[in-house]
């Protein structure tokens, strides 16, 4: 009997001052297969938005993996576009939040060429 590969699911973000729809994204993603995420590096994000997250990378690294939801947490790609996670990862799955739509405009263009399928998350309801 041949063994059932687990699915490698990657996610890339920022996770500035982890909050509950993070928690639920990274959750709804666990949900499709091991979990690796690739943490936005302040540069990369200051590249993207203009600005620098509040926390360091490596302090939102350490809260993603205090969390134990992911079996690897990564610092993402310095340079954007280069998709480092996605070269050495080779994940089946990028999950996006329903907020990444550039991201997911970014993965389509590449998605041939890697083998992944993109899985878009939807919005947590914000139940206290």
């Amino acid at each position: 009997m041949k063994k059932t590969q687990v699915k490698k699911v990657l996610v890339f973000g920022t996770f500035d001052r982890l909050h509950k729809g993070h928690i639920f994204f990274l959750k709804e993603a666990k949900k499709l297969g091991r979990l690796y995420v690739s943490v936005a590096s302040r540069k990369s994000v200051f590249a993207r938005k203009g600005k620098r997250p509040l926390e360091h990378t490596a302090q939102r690294i350490k809260a993603l993996k205090k969390l134990d939801l992911a079996h690897k947490v990564s610092e993402g790609d310095k340079i954007m576009g280069n998709w480092k996670d996605i070269k050495i990862i080779k994940p089946h799955i990028v999950a996006v939040g329903y907020d990444q739509d550039h991201l997911q405009k970014a993965l389509k263009k590449i998605q041939k060429l890697h083998g992944f399928k993109i899985k878009k998350i939807k919005k947590h309801d914000a139940i206290s």
